[in-house]
């Protein structure tokens, strides 16, 4: 540093106004806006993340981290200036008076917020004219992805894997920096150590470049200038720059392109993995929407050493928007069991009444079902508003939203029409008015049935319709129910008689279609009769006594309701032979081979085995001996002048560093470790394929095990329903010819226990022929996801395959097909071209011979050498 005395302080800035140029420039750039740094990181993230994507061969998709407004969880604040959220009056005192000082003041300078949640997304939802949530599979699959805080979050951390690679890159390339320290120094005169009184205004400028390179050299290059004023005495000053540069390029121990690019190596191949995980995890996602499986890990920042993953562990429940189809379904199931209960006990109680029926038993029988099944019925409403309420914290909004679940993919089991069970209902309130003659029969009583607007024919006549569609829909799901039935016949299980073989007799599927003809054609001129009769009783309603009336609606009520029950049960035959399973024709190990090609986890998994491979490399690097060769010198200027470099001021130096590898315990440890943890990773990677296959197998096991349960199912229905019509058959028969009547109490005697098991059977076999049919469902979509196979379109819906079978004489990339429509059967559609397998080096371990039988392999215990790999043409030069 250079003293002079004398001078004047004011001719400073008329000088070097240059320097408060500089001053004012520093002042300036201080700090660039936090928007500007925001959108810097966005724009290169998702530079990445679309080129990245592309390269990992993902669908293309919008790649944003950004939040909608219609989402639950829209910031409309400033983002880089949000307000203060609600905190906790006692603790937010601690902000404002801390340990008796003052805090700081501006705390509230952009504003506070009195919620987090704003309320404004509930505008967004898709209403009815009710107020309540419209919920189908579109809409649960579009408000789980606008509002769930699980996908956000994993959105979220596949910017932060590309953020790292940003970084990582940022290493390699030219980094400047410039730094300015401006000091002013007073010294008194009668200080120790000083002579004189002086001040001093000193300025140090620093402009510095360092560059890293793929071979692990090091370059710095630096320019410094230094001014210094003294303002005691002569107006004087000193101006020193100073240019410099070093460059280390290690030899041997943290050299080479092995450990230098490791770091970059693993960010971006992580960020790959992520790239693909994060599509997995989309498609997981929705197969946790609709069916309650877990969607599997998502994107995760990496580090060095990352081991290889899991699978996702197999699904065999059924949960999510199925599981609350699934109950609702039930419930109607469980309504019209009620339904039906309780018209059966005003039959009983009527024929008990009328001392047709002797035992008192019957009806308090059927009494006590009907309150089961109510109370049952409660109990499975509850149940499903409890589950309905998970399912919002699953789609990310609040409990308090009144949800409406109606889709049309169920309403082919809803065997049990509930519009007839309501008529059914009807009639037999007017038919208990019958028993009671203080009430007079009115000619509205009539109305109700016959009545030309408001009487029940009409509605019937227009359920005599429908049960014809329903019939034409049977004949149209004929060859396909033909073909499966053939199919199921030829399987092990059916020819060795471990089931019973006519639930698979086609023969019998057509003889029930040929007796459902017949049946509706009677039920059509049973209904006619039916109504002839009750309008001639309303006729004869004004000018007839009441007792007459009265009887011949007795005896014109049983005929109604066995006409209404049989058409119920008519419609409910219609519909259970008409249901079509999706076929799904494939071997375990045809699923694993797709499995192979496509899974994204899978081919993550293989990638992260090699990163464990390679700190092998990394990690014994450590171990060699230090070895570096410097080069560094530089040069000042003379005199005032800051640009006037002079060589006689220059110094280089030029020498090696050695570092003898005499102590290398925590990197022996270091690798000693990585070995261990290589080994530990190839017996993880055989584990996550066995895992793989396993949870295929199962999948294909479930599905094969739901076909044959279908069709079981299916004629446990038609029994059931037999039962039930038998029973009631045997409710509303009159005596026979010649028959006692003790004879025909003693036929009667169990017919409220026959009617309340066979109901009860009804009830069960209904819900088991749903379960069977949702359950195959479930596991079609999971045995897609879990071959990786699974595609879904741009609003995140699932792009169904319809039947999946395998053609055996085509190359294993061509061999699985799909059909969109599960109605054509006959037509598959390829799916999308599979990727080629991916090719590895042939591995021979010396020592062992070829595995041909009978040569064993060496026992366990046997000291083996170390894997040969075929040579492998080296790879083309690297850039710098």
């Amino acid at each position: 540093m250079l003293r002079t005395q004398g001078g004047a302080a004011h001719r400073l800035l008329p000088h070097y106004r240059w320097l408060c140029a500089l001053v004012l420039l520093a002042i300036v750039c201080s700090g660039c806006t936090r928007r500007y740094w925001r959108d810097q990181a966005d724009r290169q993230v998702f530079g990445l993340w679309n080129g990245f994507t592309a390269e990992a061969g993902q669908p293309s998709r919008e790649q944003t981290i950004g939040i909608r407004p219609q989402s639950r969880m829209f910031d409309p604040t400033n983002p880089d200036h949000p307000p203060m959220a609600p905190d906790d009056p006692v603790a937010h005192s601690r902000m404002h008076f801390v340990d008796g000082m003052r805090g700081y003041r501006k705390w509230h300078k952009y504003g506070s917020v009195p919620a987090v949640d704003d309320e404004h997304w509930r505008a967004y939802l898709p209403y009815d004219q009710d107020g309540r949530v419209l919920l189908d599979r579109n809409s649960a699959v579009q408000i789980s992805l606008m509002n769930s805080r699980d996908y956000q979050r994993e959105l979220e951390d596949l910017y932060l894997s590309a953020l790292d690679v940003t970084f990582e890159r940022f290493r390699f390339s030219s980094q400047f920096f410039f730094t300015n320290n401006t000091l002013f120094t007073t010294v008194g005169s009668r200080r120790p150590g000083s002579l004189n009184s002086s001040s001093i205004l000193n300025n140090n400028a620093n402009f510095e470049v360092d560059k890293l390179y793929a071979g692990g050299g090091q370059l710095v290059a630096d320019f410094a200038n230094n001014i210094v004023w003294q303002f005691a005495g002569a107006d004087t000053n000193a101006n020193v720059s100073i240019a410099s540069f070093n460059f280390v390029q290690p030899l041997l121990r943290f050299a080479g392109r092995a450990r230098i690019l490791e770091r970059l190596t693993l960010s971006e191949r992580s960020l790959i993995y992520n790239v693909r995980q994060m599509e997995q995890y989309r498609q997981g996602f929705y197969g946790q929407v609709i069916t309650g499986r877990s969607p599997g890990d998502g994107p995760v920042q990496r580090g060095l050493g990352a081991g290889v993953g899991n699978p996702i562990p197999s699904f065999t429940g059924v949960g999510g928007y199925f599981g609350l189809l699934q109950s609702q379904q039930i419930i109607k199931n469980q309504e019209a069991n009620v339904a039906t209960l309780r018209d059966s006990l005003a039959r009983l109680q009527e024929e008990f009444d009328a001392n047709r029926l002797k035992d008192k038993f019957q009806v308090e029988l059927a009494r006590q079902a009907l309150y089961r099944g109510q109370s049952t019925l409660l109990a499975t409403k509850a149940n499903f508003q409890t589950s309905l309420d998970s399912f919002k914290l699953l789609m990310g909004i609040a409990p308090d939203v009144e949800l409406k679940v109606e889709d049309p993919l169920l309403k082919q089991f809803q065997l049990i029409d509930p519009d007839v069970t309501r008529l059914t209902e009807l009639a037999g309130k007017l038919a208990l008015k019958t028993h009671r003659n203080d009430e007079p029969i009115t000619d509205a009583d009539l109305a109700a049935l016959v009545g030309a607007e408001e009487g029940m024919r009409e509605e019937i006549e227009a359920h005599l319709v429908s049960l014809e569609a329903d019939y034409e829909t049977l004949l149209g799901a004929m060859p396909a129910r033909e073909a499966q039935l053939t199919t199921l016949l030829n399987r092990p299980e059916v020819v060795r008689g471990e089931v019973e073989r006519g639930a698979y007799s086609i023969e019998a599927l057509q003889n029930r279609v040929k007796s459902l003809r017949v049946d509706i054609d009677g039920l059509k001129k049973g209904f006619a009769a039916t109504w002839e009769g009750l309008e001639k009783i309303r006729t004869d309603l004004a000018t007839g006594n009441q007792a007459d009336i009265r009887e011949r609606l007795k005896r014109s009520y049983p005929d109604l309701s066995s006409q209404l029950l049989a058409l119920t049960l008519a419609k409910a035959r219609a519909r259970v032979d008409a249901v079509v399973w999706v076929p799904i024709e494939l071997s375990a190990s045809d699923a694993l081979e797709t499995a192979r090609i496509n899974r994204r986890d899978w081919a993550n998994a293989r990638a992260q085995l090699v990163d464990i491979w390679r700190l092998i490399e990394f990690n014994a690097n450590a171990l060699k001996s230090g070895l570096n060769v410097t080069f560094a010198g530089d040069v000042q200027t003379r005199g005032d002048n800051p640009i006037n470099f002079n060589g006689s001021t220059g110094r280089l130096v030029a020498g090696l560093q050695f570092d003898a590898p005499l102590t290398r315990m925590i990197e022996r440890n270091t690798y000693r470790g990585v070995l261990i943890d290589y080994q530990r990773n190839r017996r993880a990677y055989m584990q996550f394929e066995d895992r793989v296959s396993q949870n295929l197998r199962l999948i294909l096991r479930t599905l094969e095990l739901n076909q044959l349960n279908f069709e079981i199912r299916r004629s446990a229905i038609q029994v059931a329903i037999q039962q039930v019509d038998l029973a009631r058959e045997n409710l509303n028969r009159p005596p026979r010819i010649n028959e006692t009547a003790e004879a025909y109490a003693v036929a009667r005697a169990s017919i409220g226990r026959d009617l309340v098991s066979a109901l009860s059977d009804l009830l069960d076999t209904q819900n088991d022929f749903l379960n069977v049919w949702v359950t195959y469902e479930v596991q079609r979509l999971n045995l897609d996801f879990e071959m990786g196979t699974m595609l879904l379109d741009d609003q995140g819906m699932w792009i169904d395959p319809g039947p999946i079978r395998v053609d055996p004489n085509a190359a294993v990339n061509d061999r699985l097909m799909g059909d969109q429509d599960p109605n054509e059967a006959d037509a598959p559609l390829p799916l999308p071209p599979l990727p080629p397998r991916e090719e590895f080096p042939e591995i021979r371990i010396e020592g062992v011979p070829a595995p041909q039988p009978p040569e064993p392999l060496p026992p366990p215990d046997a000291r083996v050498p170390g894997p040969v790999v075929k040579p492998v043409a080296p790879p083309g030069p690297m850039p710098n």
